[in-house]
């Protein structure tokens, strides 16, 4: 398995490239984001980046979104999500938006 980086619109990002009898391979993963990515990142000595902090806000650490905050203390969301979709539209990564159903 061979580990390099794919620079995204925020981070330096992990990839992993798989080979298997039926197909090439190309899977991002975020470690800090579900049981099988944070396995398969430690499985390869990937680090799991501190991103949002106990309170629901971006760490001072975060590139664009410090400080906002993901989730008010009641649950509902924060004013963290109207920057980030800013920032993918502004890349011209939106591909849609509107509400779930």
């Amino acid at each position: 398995m061979l580990i390099y980086t794919l620079k995204r619109l925020l981070y330096v990002t992990p990839v992993v490239i798989g080979v298997s009898i039926i197909c090439f391979l190309l899977v991002h993963i975020a470690p800090g984001h579900g049981a099988d990515d944070f396995d398969l990142g430690q499985a390869n000595g990937l680090p799991v980046p501190d991103t949002v902090g106990p309170d629901g806000v971006y760490l001072p650490g975060v590139p664009l979104f410090a400080g906002r905050m993901v989730y008010r203390p009641d649950g509902k969301p924060g004013n963290a999500d109207e920057a980030v979709i800013a920032a993918v539209d502004a890349v011209g990564g939106l591909l849609a938006r509107g509400a779930g159903r």
